[in-house]
């Protein structure tokens, strides 16, 4: 008797438990009754409708493409989820367990949002020269980049009325070059996707102007054996040792630092930048130009800039002496000798002074000289390479010793 007392009582025990848990599992049982709204742009905010959801860390909600949205707000019967770029039209899932999931029985649907252009980098280019525009909504494909027909199909790139040949695309970034048959000017940008227009950026077509004002921390000496390179990867240090020094300060950058460059055996020095070319062939020319201090009155002690230069011992250097000296040089081989030469400028010119110098060439072998005091011109005059040696080359800062420099520039054009 006690023993079919004890039988019963565990029974009715199991019983109420098995009842209580099928009830949980009812109140409980995962659905989704609605989606409000039924369509959305990506990143908006949608309310999911139901039962059964449980905390964020064990709710997940997938989106027609296999993309997940972000749950901002959760309770048993509600969820607040961003739609997530990528997302497509179809049903939304909400799973609650490894094994636990719920469809709606809505097809949620998303609205196109028209692209956005936020950037073009760079900004300006010659033909053939490759570019990037960064934005929204550039593309479908958000989770890679592609080079396919079938995501560049819906999408064009125009400048003015000229379409662009697409490299890549991703939904945030389009790969381009500049048209080979474009003319030099401002054009605007825009990109058209599915029928819907972007905003329009502008791009300006020719070679921009290659810069450097030196205004970045100070570094110490540096030679073509310093590696990493403390001037800049952009410059590179073909003979001597070289530094940015001046009043800036080294953390903040403030005040006007320049660069210095001097010699550690006998010889003349360069450094050059690898950024542009000083190109004079035919429909091509050039400019260069930059602040120059020489430290002595003696013209023992030049500083100048070289241009088409095609090596240490091969180029040409305009360059100013400490007493006024003004030449024009063609150095072959490392021999240099004077094209131009003239000493008439002892008093306009003297050293422990700065001076703008400039060369401008739009024709081969053909050079105008330029030398600036305060914004004055002193000297000036054109000049022919008789033996025609260097039509390109790269733009360089000379010393036969040492010199100052700043505010560096070179421009190039197509003429």
């Amino acid at each position: 008797m006690n023993k079919f007392k004890i039988y019963s009582l565990f029974y009715l025990m199991l019983f109420l438990v098995l009842s209580s848990c099928q009830e949980d599992e009812i109140e409980n049982a995962l659905e989704i009754t609605g989606l409000s709204p039924v369509e959305a742009h990506f990143g908006d905010t949608i309310t999911i409708q139901g039962q059964g959801f449980k905390e964020v860390q064990t709710t997940v909600v997938r989106f027609e493409g296999n993309v997940l949205g972000q749950i901002t707000e959760i309770t048993p019967t509600q969820l607040s989820v961003v739609v997530p770029r990528g997302a497509q039209e179809g049903n939304i899932q909400v799973r609650t367990g490894k094994y636990v999931s719920a469809y709606s029985s809505e097809i949620f649907g998303i609205i196109p949002s028209p692209p956005f252009i936020s950037s073009i980098s760079p900004s300006q280019g010659p033909p053939g020269f490759a570019f990037t525009i960064t934005g929204e909504y550039l593309a479908d494909n958000y989770l890679f980049v592609s080079d396919s027909l079938k995501h560049k199909e819906n999408v064009a790139v125009y400048f003015d009325d000229t379409t662009l040949e697409i490299d890549s695309i991703h939904a945030n970034r389009i790969w381009l070059k500049v048209p080979e048959n474009m003319e030099n000017g401002e054009v605007e940008v825009k990109v058209v996707k599915d029928g819907m227009t972007s905003n329009i950026e502008t791009f300006k077509v020719g070679n921009p102007p290659i810069q450097d004002d030196f205004n970045r921390p100070v570094t110490e000496w540096a030679t073509n054996e310093t590696s990493p390179n403390p001037i800049r990867n952009d410059w590179m240090i073909v003979n001597g040792e070289w530094k940015i020094e001046g009043p800036g300060d080294n953390e903040t950058n403030s005040g006007y630092n320049y660069i210095l460059g001097r010699r550690l055996v006998p010889g003349d020095i360069l450094m050059a930048n690898t950024s542009g070319m000083t190109m004079n062939g035919p429909g091509k020319g050039f400019t260069l130009s930059a602040d120059v201090y020489i430290p002595e009155l003696t013209d023992y002690i030049l500083g100048g800039l070289a241009f088409n230069v095609q090596d240490e011992q091969n180029y040409y250097a305009f360059r100013l002496g400490g007493a006024g000296l003004i030449q024009l040089l063609r150095v072959v081989d490392g021999t240099p000798s004077a094209i131009f030469s003239l000493s008439a400028f002892a008093d306009q010119l003297q050293g422990q002074n700065t001076y703008r110098m400039e060369v401008v060439s739009d024709e081969p072998y053909v050079f105008t000289l330029r030398i600036l005091s305060a914004g004055n011109l002193v000297a000036e005059g054109t000049f022919t390479d008789d033996q025609s040696l260097f039509q390109d080359g790269a733009a360089a800062l000379y010393t036969s010793s040492q010199a100052y420099f700043d505010n560096f520039l070179l421009i190039s054009r197509e003429n």
